[in-house]
């Protein structure tokens, strides 16, 4: 149970850094880029708050209720991080491509079996409510959809930061400076993320 507590400490720091950089780049928002950079940090933010808000719950009812809203982001992020990389690497044109619209199927899928589960059980086959301190964690057996939808969310932001990757090179220092940040925003949560899946 150390990972429940350990978010219930950096999940306030976390959302505090992801809102100052939401606020302060809405600002200055003059291209797509920025703008598709805004939508990533508000899949981010989400994501965090509705995981706490799910932690924080108190019921079992209201824990379900925010672990499901949860996906809303969940299902996002991975989209808007490989539109993003796509549109900072250059290749703009690509979103055009209906290849990367197709991309959204899964995520849309996920969305609406995450909120029908309990006529199906393909997201999570078993869902156990574990006391944690003060909080009550939702500890889950994950169904076969999930391990579809968890592949594609980390085939995307792996695509996304090796293709910005490779366009290293090209880059001015600048750039290459903003870009090791952006690699180590992609590598950072996706490890934490795989660790807990992965229990």
């Amino acid at each position: 149970m150390m990972q429940y507590t350990l978010f219930l400490v950096l999940a306030p720091i976390a959302c505090l850094v992801v809102a100052g950089a939401l606020v302060s780049t809405y600002r200055v928002r003059t291209t797509r880029e920025v703008s598709t950079f805004v939508l990533l940090l508000c899949a981010v933010e989400g994501w965090l708050v509705c995981n706490s808000l799910e932690l924080a719950a108190g019921t079992e009812r209201w824990t379900l209720f925010w672990a499901k809203v949860t996906y809303l982001f969940i299902a996002t992020t991975p989209v808007a991080w490989l539109a993003f990389m796509v549109q900072y690497a250059g290749k703009r044109h690509w979103l055009r491509s209906p290849l990367y619209w197709l991309s959204g199927v899964i995520p849309t899928m996920t969305l609406l079996l995450v909120w029908t589960n309990e006529s199906h059980r393909l997201v999570w086959q078993e869902a156990r409510f574990l006391p944690v301190g003060q909080v009550l964690a939702l500890n889950v057996i994950h169904g076969p959809w999930f391990w579809i939808h968890v592949t594609q969310s980390y085939a995307m932001v792996l695509l996304g930061t090796l293709l910005v990757s490779y366009s290293y090179v090209g880059y001015s220092p600048s750039y290459r400076k903003q870009l090791r940040w952006f690699v180590w925003g992609g590598f950072v949560p996706v490890v934490w993320n795989l660790i807990y899946v992965l229990r």
